[in-house]
């Protein structure tokens, strides 16, 4: 499922003030949210941990400036240089996320705004398929080889251990966090202030396991999965849901 399939992506731009001309992604991924930011003549900067995807990323000379941040370096760029950051599914990522938001604080402007994408401890958290490597690590073995290879298993979850990585999350986690609004407010600490919190979607973790079959089966995405995703996005059930956004403003 494409990054244009997920909501947060719609709430954050919807949210970010026109007057943030300068703004990172961090953990930015294959790029693509990135280039999305690339609007309103802004001058939009990405990082990520992945040194293939940077590497890729910079072979294609897109709208973006990406930059390698090693784990656990500093984020490569000048305190107080951004007008906004955004953080899309990356704090559940990342080894130790008081020193990450710490990094973000120092290069975000006075009054400057993070955005989170995160999960939330909601009804269906358990079903998360990104805790099976975690929980049930032989069955993702087997899982993933069979479906993807055993060349991209080891590409994954071997060779990235050198970068310090784990497929996509930092070595040295054991689970992909879920948070509640008292558990990122108690992150967030004295740096930020949480100014705007969005719940929404119930049983996201279902669709996209099941999304993750049809493709590794049929090698193409449904529309009817795809149109279920968005509907299940619709859904705004408070503490329950799955997934959240939080906007946060610099302290």
């Amino acid at each position: 499922m494409n990054n244009k399939d997920f909501l947060c992506e719609e709430i954050v731009m919807k949210a970010i003030p026109n007057s943030a001309k300068k703004i990172l992604d961090f953990g930015c991924g294959n790029g693509s949210f990135s280039e999305n930011l690339c609007s309103k003549n802004r001058i939009v900067y990405a990082c990520d941990a992945d040194a293939l995807v940077i590497k890729k990323l910079k072979n294609k000379q897109q709208k973006a400036n990406y930059s390698l941040v090693g784990i656990g370096e500093k984020i490569p760029y000048k305190s107080n240089f951004f007008d906004c950051v955004t953080m899309m599914g990356v704090l559940e990522h990342v080894l130790d996320e008081r020193e990450t938001l710490s990094e973000i604080h120092r290069v975000l402007k006075k009054n400057g705004t993070l955005y989170i994408y995160g999960l939330n401890k909601g009804l269906f958290g358990f079903l998360d398929t990104g805790n099976i490597k975690f929980l049930f690590p032989n069955l993702h073995r087997i899982l993933y080889k069979y479906f993807y290879g055993e060349k991209e298993y080891r590409k994954e979850f071997v060779l990235k251990k050198k970068q310090g990585m784990i497929g996509d999350i930092t070595l040295g986690r054991d689970s992909h966090t879920h948070y509640s609004k008292k558990d990122l407010i108690k992150l967030l600490g004295n740096k930020f202030k949480l100014t705007r919190h969005w719940l929404y979607s119930l049983t996201l973790p279902i669709i996209l396991a099941i999304d993750f079959l049809y493709f590794a089966l049929f090698k193409k995405e449904s529309k009817f999965i795809i149109w279920l995703a968005r509907v299940d996005q619709k859904i705004k059930l408070s503490n329950l849901s799955y997934s959240f956004v939080a906007e946060c403003k610099k302290i």
